[in-house]
């Protein structure tokens, strides 16, 4: 679903460190995510990372 053409990411301040994943035919957000949200969701190795050292 995060990847599908129905839907647009936005950013939703100045800085870019926010957005919002908006359905593309009523420009209703469904999700919201900071940048980071982002970079670690979508690197398997950073995940990985992340997910040893919270353990």
């Amino acid at each position: 679903m995060l990847t599908s053409m129905d839907f647009e990411w936005k950013k939703t301040d100045a800085q870019g460190t926010s957005f919002s994943l908006n359905d593309r035919e009523t420009g209703q957000p469904r999700f919201t995510a900071t940048r980071s949200d982002l970079v670690f969701g979508a690197n398997s190795q950073l995940q990985a990372a992340t997910a040893t050292s919270a353990s």
